[in-house]
């Protein structure tokens, strides 16, 4: 069974790099909560600020970067978002 880690994406060099190419790529796969975040901010009009933490690993295929996103900490004392924010009680 695949483990799965939302909130968190790889980087990896590409195998062939062009001119061009950029120097890492890869995906993140963020969970309905932080979506839930995201479009809540938007909605308000409000900028949206996400905190990424990355760090340098080794793997089978050589070195690649592993990074960890969450919604920024902000100076109010609004708490963090749920999707479970929509029930009316």
């Amino acid at each position: 069974m695949d483990k799965r880690y939302y909130d968190s994406g790889a980087l990896f060099a590409p195998r062939f790099k062009s001119e061009n190419a950029p120097d890492f790529r890869g995906d993140i796969e963020l969970s309905k909560e932080l979506c839930a975040y995201i479009k809540h901010k938007s909605e308000l009009g409000e900028d949206v600020k996400i905190n990424i933490a990355i760090w340098s690993k080794q793997g089978k295929s050589g070195e690649y970067l592993s990074a960890n996103i969450k919604q920024a900490w902000e100076k109010t004392n609004e708490r963090k978002f749920t999707s479970d924010d929509s029930i009316p009680f």
